[in-house]
């Protein structure tokens, strides 16, 4: 029997209603464990659109993003993106809450289908999800994004694999990223104005612009100044 790792949000709003999600992922391989089975024709990655080079899927099988934007369409249509929540994640060690607006809980939740899902590209986010960070701050989103890839880095050198320490291959993967993002986006809206899901994939848009930029200007000084004892 697998082990499974359980990620259980409570999302209490304002108008006294609770929406509650249940994720469960595979311990081994951090896939997520899927219940659904049937979703739409337009999920097919034929009519979603994406054009992805690594992604090993034909045009008529569905899409694993598609149906992560799916999900989020059903549950979230109609709520205002900053309706106010207390939101509680409970995983199996511990528990995290935090007041904030629908959006930013849509953003928590949709970062782990994404990166859990299937998608060849977002794969390789999984080690974040396994220790995930909800509700997280772009500083703190970009700590965790430079160390997890350098240790993949280390990881790859270990198996004897090329190594990229210049940071080249995250900056690739990110725009990668930020092209699946924005599709999703503008899926959404061609599909049903859902405003909470809408901002959701914007916060994650700008973490991951906010990742980008970094790079390309080379600007790794807020990272510096904390490791200013390793610096000397």
């Amino acid at each position: 029997m697998r082990e499974i790792i359980n990620y259980h949000y409570k999302l209490e709003l304002s108008r006294g209603n609770e929406m509650v999600f249940d994720i469960q992922l595979d311990k081994e391989t951090l896939d997520l464990v899927e219940v659904q089975s049937d979703y739409p024709s337009w999920t097919k990655r034929g009519e979603f659109g994406c054009k992805n080079l690594t992604c090993p899927l034909n045009d008529s099988e569905a899409c694993p993003i598609a149906k992560v934007v799916y999900k989020q369409i059903n549950s979230f249509k109609n709520i205002v993106s900053t309706e106010p929540v207390n939101a509680t994640l409970t995983t199996d060690e511990r528990s995290f809450n935090k007041k904030c607006s629908i959006q930013t809980a849509v953003a928590s939740i949709t970062g782990i289908l994404m990166a859990t899902c299937g998608c060849p590209v977002f794969s390789k986010l999984k080690p974040m999800v396994r220790f995930h960070l909800p509700f997280a701050s772009l500083e703190e989103t970009e700590y965790r994004v430079f160390s997890m890839y350098l240790l993949a880095q280390f990881l790859r050198g270990r198996k004897k694999l090329s190594q990229d320490h210049s940071l080249q291959t995250l900056k690739k993967l990110y725009d990668e990223i930020q092209n699946i993002n924005l599709l999703a986006a503008h899926k959404i809206q061609e599909l049903e104005r859902s405003d909470a899901t809408i901002n959701g994939l914007v916060i994650l848009h700008s973490f991951g612009q906010l990742v980008t930029f970094n790079l390309e200007d080379n600007d790794l000084t807020s990272l510096e100044n904390l490791f200013r004892d390793w610096l000397i």
